[in-house]
């Protein structure tokens, strides 16, 4: 995993984990949205 990362992609990934970790379960993202966003972060990191 090393390397040079986007950081908004970075920044996105870690949001994401940071609304999984919500007390309240319908507070938290459906695992089809976490699939979803994560896609989403790594299209970011994908050369042009």
């Amino acid at each position: 995993m090393g390397g040079v990362y986007d950081v908004n992609s970075v920044w996105k990934v870690a949001n994401l984990a940071l609304h999984c970790k919500q007390e309240i379960s319908r507070e938290r993202p459906t695992m089809t949205d976490v699939v979803a966003q994560i896609k989403e972060s790594m299209e970011l990191e994908a050369p042009p």
